[in-house]
């Protein structure tokens, strides 16, 4: 039977299961070719332990047996599945057309090579091998494309395409470029609005209308002088060559308007000069009157401020129980919290001896970058029974020393409360602002002045950390105007 006879006649195309029709080019008679269950071409075929010796797909028979039905041809029950292998050896050989053969593929090979030739779920790097009238994914749109279409949809058309804008350098992907970016890109060439054939770039478009376009209307250039004629750029050339005596007219009347203007402007010039002498004059004998004022003020508030100063260092408040002044001794106790980043110690309230009352805080610190690595000392004023005799905001230094409590090396800093600022750590004198030292009204602790990083807690030798305990002491606190 010839090839052609053979795809005429419906009788020698099967179905199968994945969906589309097998043409073989000698459909064999001899041989069983279709499932009895299915009705399509043997997949896999299968015989039973029946006496009907029929053969089925796998696929069909297992469903049968799951369920418990008797063999369909026979109604005989079975127990056991045995795949024709000589079956399927011989189907394989059998010579079939591609099932696209109407499509144009000219595939003509065994049928074992068939799955092979349709390559209908390939890896990536056989996507392109196989029958070109398979559907094959897009990488980039996920929608199903013939192989044979697929390279020039993936280059040139498919809208998910990565796409870079030829004017611009632009990246996305092909519909967002033309829909989108197209729309608003810099150096995309748009129309000139006047028609005049040239297309520029959209951020050059104002410049070639302003300057460029030959067909944009424009004022002559002896407009100021009264000429109203309005033509494209192209034509001023020929205008201004046309009429140069009319123009010339028109600038002759103007210059004769403009010297009969500036001749009332100077008239109207000379007379506010005069006027602004005689204010000049005025002003003048005014300021130096201000001069003296001023120079009298300044002289009064030098004087203010010496009897401001001489009054501040005069006050001298109720003075503090002696138990109560530096030098005062303020003991850490159970200090093996200190890596413990919750744990602090305030001191009792205590005294300056002019007054002002502070609290000694110690904690760890709690930077981060130093998290965990230095024992920080602050200070606090706090709300003192003399605070309405002092004077405030408090600028002075308190001396602060952590004990060596054997050899006697102690660890002293000066922490200044001032508006002064200096580089450096721990004695060098740090710019406030100017809350740290307000008088406080009520018993919270609040704008602490001291170090985050008083000292590192690896330099707490037992020396200072001894019996699990730290000894600070507050060894002067002084009030001075001038800082």
């Amino acid at each position: 039977m010839s090839t052609s006879s053979s795809l005429d006649n419906p009788i020698d195309q099967y179905s199968h299961h994945d969906g589309f029709e097998i043409s073989f080019v000698e459909p064999p008679k001899e041989l069983p070719l279709k499932c009895s269950i299915c009705l399509e071409l043997l997949t896999d075929p299968c015989i039973l332990d029946c006496d009907c010796g029929s053969n089925f797909c796998k696929m069909c028979i297992e469903t049968v047996k799951k369920k418990r039905y008797p063999c369909p041809l026979c109604q005989q029950q079975f127990t056991t599945i045995f795949p024709n292998k000589q079956l399927q050896r011989t189907l394989n050989g059998l010579t079939i057309h591609c099932p696209h053969k109407a499509d144009g593929c000219s595939w003509m090979d065994e049928l074992g090579k068939l799955k092979k030739h349709l390559n209908r779920m390939p890896s990536s790097e056989t996507r392109l091998e196989g029958c070109g009238h398979t559907d094959v994914l897009c990488q980039y749109c996920k929608t199903f494309i013939s192989r044979k279409d697929i390279p020039t949809h993936e280059t040139e058309t498919c809208p998910k395409k990565p796409h870079t804008c030829q004017y611009c350098g632009h990246s996305s992907v092909l519909d967002d470029i033309r829909e989108n970016h197209w729309l608003v890109c810099p150096q995309f060439p748009v129309p000139c609005p006047y028609e005049c054939g040239e297309r520029p770039q959209r951020q050059g478009l104002k410049i070639h209308v302003k300057k460029k376009c030959l067909l944009i209307p424009v004022q002559c250039n002896f407009q100021y002088a009264g000429c109203k004629v309005e033509i494209s750029r192209r034509d001023m050339a020929n205008h201004l060559k046309d009429n140069v005596v009319d123009h010339m007219t028109l600038m002759s009347i103007k210059h004769r308007e403009e010297v009969s203007s500036l001749k009332e402007t100077n008239k109207l010039v000379q007379k506010e000069c005069a006027d602004l002498k005689g204010e000049n004059k005025r002003l003048q004998s005014q300021l130096t009157g201000v001069n003296g004022a001023t120079q009298n003020l300044t002289s009064i508030m030098v004087k203010l401020e010496m009897q401001l100063k001489h009054k501040a260092s005069a006050i001298v408040p109720v003075q503090p129980p002696s138990s109560e002044v530096p030098p005062v001794r303020f003991v850490v106790t159970d200090a093996k919290h200190l890596r413990q980043q919750e744990k602090e110690w305030n001191s009792k309230p205590f005294f300056s001896k002019s007054g002002y009352s502070m609290v000694l805080n110690v904690h760890l610190c709690g930077n981060k970058d130093g998290y965990g690595s230095h024992l920080s000392v602050y200070t606090y004023i706090v709300k003192g029974k003399y605070d309405h005799l002092l004077i405030w905001p408090f600028f002075g230094s308190v001396t602060i020393t952590l004990e060596d409590q054997e050899l006697g090396n102690h660890y002293t800093y000066s922490l200044l409360y001032t508006h002064e600022q200096t580089n450096g750590e721990g004695g060098a004198r740090e710019q406030t602002n100017g809350e740290e030292g307000a008088r406080r009204y009520h018993d919270t602790l609040t704008s602490g002045w001291g170090w985050s990083k008083f000292i590192e807690l690896k330099h707490l030798n037992p020396n200072f950390l001894k019996d699990d305990c730290l000894v600070f002491q507050i060894d002067n606190i002084s009030f001075s105007y001038d800082l």
